[in-house]
């Protein structure tokens, strides 16, 4: 494998890719929707992980707790997300609004669309890449975890209860804790 500045070039390459791709996701939904791009994970996140705290939003995104308490705000102020107390301590839920994920449909979509002609105007076959790209993804341990359902959110790649009436109250979540269980 070839070196460049004693950075293995593979490395360096996919590490420019991803900036590249996140730098170009927001440049297209801010000015097309004016959404930012760490705006528009945070809709996927809650659209796909249904009602969830903010700590667990902020886990999943990688960010502060802070930092997603701000963002949160902004987006219930916009009208994307409502924000109820959970019953129990300080924690508080974040759930979709219609408009919310009429916003992540959208924005998914243009996303989509723009990704795949940078790909496609590459010469790249898309069909391929997309393998390709789950392939590595895969070999790198970068696997799809479950969403969290309710009651439960992935702390450190686990499984951990946070809401226990709302976590026994779905019985899937038995059934993920053990498929979860027999992965590692």
């Amino acid at each position: 494998m070839r070196k460049t500045m004693g950075v293995t070039t593979l490395a360096y390459d996919l590490h420019l890719l991803v900036r590249a791709m996140d730098g170009a996701a927001d440049r297209i939904l801010t000015r097309e929707l004016g959404l930012g791009y760490r705006r528009f994970l945070a809709l996927v996140v809650t659209d796909s992980a249904g009602p969830l705290t903010q700590r667990a939003l902020a886990e999943q995104l990688g960010t502060t707790e802070a930092s997603t308490s701000r963002m949160v705000r902004s987006l219930e102020d916009a009208g994307l997300v409502t924000v109820t107390p959970s019953g129990t301590g300080r924690a508080r839920h974040v759930t979709l609004t219609d408009a919310g994920r009429d916003l992540r449909t959208r924005a998914a979509a243009l996303l989509e669309g723009s990704f795949e002609q940078a790909v496609t105007g590459s010469g790249v076959d898309l069909t391929e890449y997309q393998r390709q790209t789950r392939l590595l993804r895969n070999a790198l341990g970068g696997r799809s975890q479950p969403s969290p359902g309710k009651g439960y959110v992935l702390r450190a790649g686990r499984l951990d209860v946070e809401d226990r009436e709302a976590f026994l109250a779905d019985p899937i979540n038995i059934l993920r804790l053990f498929e979860r269980g027999l992965r590692s």
